[in-house]
């Protein structure tokens, strides 16, 4: 195999980078279709470690806003019942649905208030939990 410059293994990385941020809508539609799949299957390790994934993710690709969604669901999933696991689901993924189709990607403005309605909903979560 030849040896590539310095110069030239960051540019393939740089491509291979814009390549991702590229099709992470794509993916993060797929990411959010096995959330569903796996709520109705109760299945919440495995929408654990789904939102773990798009948490990391989705910042590292340009959509933080998909990142902090994530991180307030995975809050209401450690913080919760499991009676309530279904109804943060629900709201956490159409808000995560919202922000691909309008292509709502920092939390400011629209994304800002969606955000604190989610971190409104996993307090409220968090208090009916422990009542």
């Amino acid at each position: 195999m030849p040896r590539i410059s310095i110069d030239q293994a960051i540019a393939a990385a740089e491509l291979q980078i814009q390549a991702l941020t590229n099709d992470f809508p794509d993916h993060a539609a797929a990411m959010i279709q096995e959330i569903d799949t796996h709520a109705a299957a109760q299945d919440w390790d495995a929408i654990r470690v789904i939102v773990h994934d798009l948490k990391g993710q989705a910042a590292t690709v340009g959509w933080p806003i998909l990142g902090e969604t994530a991180r307030s669901l995975g809050d209401c999933l450690e913080t919760a019942t499991t009676q309530l696991y279904a109804d943060a689901i629900r709201l956490h993924v159409a808000a995560m649905r919202l922000c691909l189709k309008a292509k709502i990607t920092e939390a400011k403005g629209e994304g800002a208030r969606l955000l604190n309605d989610l971190q409104a909903l996993a307090t409220n979560l968090k208090k009916r939990g422990n009542a």
